[in-house]
């Protein structure tokens, strides 16, 4: 177990993230996956020690940011599907394939990085200016398919009647709560939406049984897993919800490089309490999902909800949730239904005085000594400030918790220290614990207040915490790990 030498950490309760897990499993209907969203080190709790522990837990996927993060978590032993959820360089493709991690996709510059990959991994077949796969037409996945059936060979597929756990659970109609789109209305987008984008074959392809038909993609390449964005209303990343994404997803589900496993998008307004525009992006991306059903294609993932969407409306988040904030205890808004889903903080920020001196009134207390005590005041030096992210903003405003009782922070926050007015405690151990953020007693100070301070969100407070900060894993009350990266 690592140790650290400053009495400044973060602690982290394995006990509250498991439960927060099991909270949302429990909300959620029974056949609906969950991802385990570590991305930013696990909202600054630490990516690879949450990971494992939502692997206990029976997660199904883990999600981070970029490539690199997912390259961290392989290399700690992290052997759970890992998918990046942001944008990927063509430069690294191959150590995704290489690592087994499935990237985000939605740009075209995806055909050409695929094109030099079969090239270089085909030797001689692959002759310069000229498209393998454009030399062997009949090894696409329709004609490999074709010839299959010619022969008497049914080859294993799955028609949209076998999309298990990729529509939402509960019956949806088409009143204002609910955002499902009728058959009529479908049908009339589908038959606006161009067929161009599809190949001209009548048999039904499930995006991830191409593996079982592809004999003759070569045996040096690998294939690509992938989950194909679509841009409802985020406007962010992803493809357009018309014909640029079927086109995109046609064309991707064919590719002999690629495995197609799931199709995404992501909610820009779910933690609000109205959802008329969840509603909006969920009808958008519900049109796409249907039109490429009818004409057999379907995914083993279809996700759009976030801890938003788990908690107020996971009827619209089809067969994967993607856990993020609400994984950490925190909710995602004052607006979600709390109730439904009742979650505990996993993170606290804990620090020890390493100086308590009494002050004459009029002291001057930090840089520019904007605070000076109005007294004789007892004043407390803490080792922790702007550098480990207890932002230099709080000045003024932040308070922490001594023996049960809130104190403000006096002065300006410094880079490594902060001071706090600790009178009338009495004697104050270097032993005793003094929470930034956490509860003590009866009081506690949550990620909610010191964002209210900053005028920012819970997430930001979590994700400021440096790496110079240690994390303490705690189980039953006890210390379990400890990660101190300064010193590993």
């Amino acid at each position: 177990m690592e140790t650290f030498y400053r009495p400044t950490w973060v602690e982290v309760s394995l006990d509250a993230l498991r439960h927060n897990i099991r909270a949302f499993r429990q909300a959620l209907p029974a056949e609906m996956k969950v991802m385990a969203v570590v991305k930013a080190d696990g909202y600054g709790h630490g990516a690879v020690k949450v990971a494992q522990e939502a692997m206990e837990c029976g997660v199904s996927y883990i999600g981070v940011a970029f490539l690199d993060e997912a390259l961290e978590l392989r290399r700690e032993g992290v052997k759970a599907p890992i998918l990046v959820l942001g944008y990927t360089q063509p430069e690294g493709i191959p150590l995704a394939i290489e690592h087994d991690i499935t990237l985000t996709v939605f740009q075209d510059e995806l055909w050409t990085a695929l094109e030099e990959r079969l090239q270089a991994t085909s030797g001689p077949t692959a002759e310069a200016g000229s498209s393998w796969l454009e030399k062997r037409p009949e090894d696409s996945a329709h004609a490999v398919m074709g010839a299959s059936i010619r022969q008497g060979k049914p080859p294993s597929m799955r028609g949209p009647q076998s999309r298990a756990g990729c529509r939402p659970t509960n019956v949806i109609t088409t009143d204002a709560t609910t955002g499902r789109v009728s058959k009529t209305e479908t049908a009339a987008v589908s038959e606006s939406m161009s067929t161009d984008a599809f190949t001209s074959t009548s048999e039904s392809i499930h995006a991830n049984d191409i593996d079982t038909i592809m004999t003759a993609t070569p045996a040096t390449t690998h294939k690509l897993k992938v989950h194909i964005k679509i841009d409802t209303g985020m406007g962010r990343l992803g493809l357009q919800p018309n014909d640029e994404a079927i086109s995109y997803i046609t064309r991707a589900v064919e590719h002999l490089l690629l495995d197609v496993e799931g199709v995404y998008t992501h909610f820009a307004c779910a933690d609000e309490a109205d959802k008329a525009y969840t509603l909006e992006q969920h009808r958008k991306f519900e049109r796409i999902i249907r039109h490429l059903e009818e004409r057999g294609v379907t995914f083993r993932y279809v996700h759009t909800g976030n801890s938003a969407a788990g908690i107020d409306c996971p009827e619209l988040s089809y067969s994967m949730v993607r856990l993020g904030i609400g994984m950490y205890g925190l909710y995602p808004s004052e607006e979600v239904n709390k109730e439904r889903v009742q979650l505990e903080p996993v993170m606290s920020i804990k620090t020890r005085a390493v100086h308590v001196k009494t002050l004459p009134a009029g002291s001057g207390i930090s840089y520019g000594t904007t605070y000076h005590t109005s007294g004789e005041e007892c004043i407390a030096t803490l080792p922790i400030g702007y550098a480990d992210g207890y932002s230099r903003m709080l000045s003024g405003k932040a308070q922490a918790i001594v023996r049960g009782r809130k104190v403000p922070i006096v002065g300006r926050i410094c880079m490594d220290q902060c001071m706090a007015n600790v009178s009338g405690l009495g004697d104050l151990s270097k032993e005793e614990e003094v929470v930034l953020m956490g509860r003590q007693q009866d009081e506690a100070i949550t990620a909610e207040d010191l964002a209210a301070l900053l005028g920012t969100v819970n997430y930001e407070i979590t994700c400021m915490v440096s790496h110079r900060v240690p994390r303490v894993y705690i189980r039953d009350g006890r210390r379990e790990d400890v990660l101190n990266p300064l010193i590993r």
